[in-house]
């Protein structure tokens, strides 16, 4: 079953990979696009069609296919001259939590609201 790109479509996790292709039959649907993915939570595969709007709409990491990311401060980090070409071009740094691999795109980053520790009030 496709899922939405950056997330389990078992337990929800965020926490996704891609995983090695198995066989002839996900040898031949990597020719169209689908991607093996394994969630690292729960251990299990399943594949993400990339004709998902989500999946070409967020930017993800080119690496791990995660989509926990943040901006990364070019005050630390020295982008290379790809990604300096692409931010004069108006990308966003991006940064991936899980792999932790910096890297530039133009697409807008998926905002995940963090949800609010117990006993404290949304007008705090």
């Amino acid at each position: 079953m496709p899922a939405a790109s950056g997330a389990c479509p078992f337990c929800g996790s965020l926490r996704i990979s891609l995983s090695r292709r198995r066989g002839l039959r996900e040898h031949l649907l990597g020719f169209v696009g689908v991607a093996m993915c394994r969630c690292r939570r729960c251990d299990k595969r399943f594949s993400v069609h990339p004709y998902h709007w989500s999946a070409w709409y967020y930017t993800h990491c080119p690496k791990c296919w995660g989509t926990d990311l943040s901006p990364y401060n070019e005050k630390f980090v020295r982008p290379r001259r790809w990604h300096r070409l692409k931010m004069l071009l108006s990308a966003q740094p991006c940064f991936c939590n899980t792999c932790r691999w910096n890297f530039a795109s133009f697409r807008p980053r998926q905002s995940r609201q963090q949800p609010l520790a117990e006993g404290v009030r949304a007008d705090d």
